[in-house]
């Protein structure tokens, strides 16, 4: 049986938060969705709450083999000068015995999932409303040369006068990919172009 699964970074402390996120993103790739229907394949999306937690579940030896196409985004924490693989194989803090890995199989969100957020600020409008000031997000073009702390920062003054408050990962988050419009994310984070183009071959290919 033919299947994709992808294992995510993030959705916080505990089941409740992990499920909220993963029904937002299943929301957001909805053009990918659609295809892998078309395809007749079995599709799951795995919010694994830590990084460390989502390799482990990708990699698992005992892993469902109804899903023999098996992705892996986790954000890059950093800038990326090379191979996806070689990047999470060399950085201190991770380490992982991925460097001979398929590339197809490796995503980063470069520098983080916040980066794709504010790829959007008409969606961001949408919810956050009154008192949110999209004139503190990047203006650039293309988001991945911005560092996490900028990025933080322009989330937070963008939306602290709002009635949600400022910016939360665990709050906000999860419900923010179901209303970001894809096509942004494609045009201004090549590595989201990236995941898009990968997934959506192999769904063909399949």
């Amino acid at each position: 049986m033919r299947g994709i699964a992808v294992y995510l970074e993030g959705g916080g402390p505990g089941p409740d938060t992990h499920e909220a996120l993963r029904l937002g993103m299943d929301a957001f790739p909805g053009d990918l969705r659609t295809r892998a229907r078309a395809r007749e394949m079995n599709r799951k999306l795995v919010a694994c709450g830590g990084r460390d937690e989502a390799f482990a579940a990708w990699s698992s030896p005992t892993a469902d083999t109804r899903y023999p196409i098996r992705l892996l985004p986790v954000d890059s924490e950093g800038p990326v000068s090379g191979g996806f693989a070689d990047h999470l194989a060399n950085r201190r803090e991770d380490r992982w015995p991925i460097s001979h890995t398929d590339e197809e199989r490796i995503h980063l969100m470069i520098q983080f999932m916040e980066t794709w957020i504010a790829a959007d600020p008409s969606a961001l409008t949408d919810f956050y409303g009154a008192g949110f000031r999209s004139e503190a997000l990047p203006s650039q073009h293309l988001l991945e040369g911005f560092r996490k702390k900028q990025i933080e920062a322009a989330l937070t003054k963008a939306t602290k006068a709002t009635g949600k408050g400022r910016y939360h990962k665990t709050r906000h988050a999860p419900a923010l990919p179901a209303r970001i419009a894809p096509h942004r994310v494609r045009e201004r984070c090549p590595a989201g172009r990236r995941l898009f183009t990968v997934a959506g071959n192999l769904i063909q290919a399949a």
